[in-house]
């Protein structure tokens, strides 16, 4: 905005020039005329010197600059009152959604049709956002992460009833499918999810995407907020590992041939995405150590010689309610 001031100003005193005025050098006003001079606009009246066409076409360029600096204010005032947007509470009606049809990660699903209405508007809300305007790494990942999720929602939606996972929805219309709108630009979840949060460096969004499946991690009955972020993201990590289903279990077992294996399972997604997580084995399991419940990082560490790392697996199954009513995935 500083700079737009100072060009404003600038094209002020060159307006002074055209017109054959200098602006005053001083607080002290210039003298008044005892008869004021015609208005702009007046009929048959023109600055002194206009009538030269050297003139003309200075008030010209110079009306061309002003609508130029006029326009640049104006989608300033807009970037401004997107950010403002972001910052002031665009999550609270989605937040209220997930407070209403989000239980323990289970979305029920036929009552969240029934609210579909908000949910799209929500849609609509997210496709007003300019991504430029989000200026944090927290702006930045609590957007995309709601995107994602509530993108993700709404294709459920889309294919209930008759579907009891994202996977029986055809492959081209699900992760792939360029068709989530924001500021004019059609996203597909893979590109969400690879081209734009895993590339901000930070892992613990694998603890926050949920693709509809049991196995995800939890879906939280909130929207993820920038000034609470990080709290957010460590607490959807330590569930998810305490999850001994879908995230993290351990034990010793008998070998094949003989003796006794120390045996640690984790989610399939630490498989999947293992290069987010560290640079080998011995880093992801650190990176689990952050997160893991006090008695498996306790087994971790009394074995981390000698661990045997597995990856548990992945249940496809719908993570909630069907619109039947029934459980989706029976589980």
């Amino acid at each position: 905005m500083k700079t737009l001031t100072t060009i404003s100003l600038a094209l002020v005193l060159f307006a002074g020039a055209v017109c054959g005025q200098q602006p005053p050098l001083s607080d002290t006003p210039a003298p008044r005329p005892k008869t004021d001079p015609p208005l702009l606009g007046t009929i048959g009246y023109q600055p002194k010197g206009i009538d030269d066409p050297r003139r003309a076409e200075d008030a010209a360029r110079l009306a061309a600059a002003l609508k130029k600096v006029a326009w640049a204010k104006q989608q300033a005032d807009e970037r401004e009152a997107q950010q403002g947007l972001v910052r002031l509470g665009i999550y609270a009606p989605y937040d209220k959604l997930l407070r209403a049809h989000v239980e323990q990660g289970r979305v029920d699903y036929a009552r969240l049709a029934e609210d579909e209405m908000n949910l799209q508007s929500f849609l609509e809300t997210l496709g007003k956002v300019v991504p430029a305007s989000l200026k944090t790494p927290a702006e930045q990942k609590a957007f995309w992460i709601n995107a994602y999720n509530a993108f993700t929602l709404q294709l459920i939606l889309d294919h209930l009833p008759g579907i009891e996972s994202i996977k029986d929805i055809a492959s081209g219309e699900r992760w792939k499918a360029v068709r989530w709108e924001v500021d004019g630009k059609r996203y597909s979840l893979d590109q969400i999810e690879h081209e734009i949060l895993r590339p901000l460096g930070d892992a613990r969004i694998h603890f926050a995407l949920v693709c509809a499946a049991q196995s995800c991690p939890d879906l939280l009955s909130e929207a993820y907020l920038p000034a609470t972020l990080d709290e957010q993201l460590d607490r959807a990590g330590r569930a998810f590992l305490a999850s001994t289903a879908k995230g993290l279990s351990f034990g010793t077992v008998d070998g094949t041939l003989w003796g006794r294996n120390h045996v640690v399972r984790l989610s399939a997604i630490f498989d999947w995405f293992e290069e987010d997580f560290g640079s080998n084995e011995r880093e992801v399991i650190d990176f689990v150590l952050k997160f893991a419940p006090p008695p498996a990082a306790d087994f971790i560490r009394a074995h981390r010689d000698d661990l045997d790392v597995r990856h548990l697996d992945y249940d496809w199954s719908l993570n909630g309610r069907s619109v039947s009513g029934g459980q989706a995935g029976g589980r």
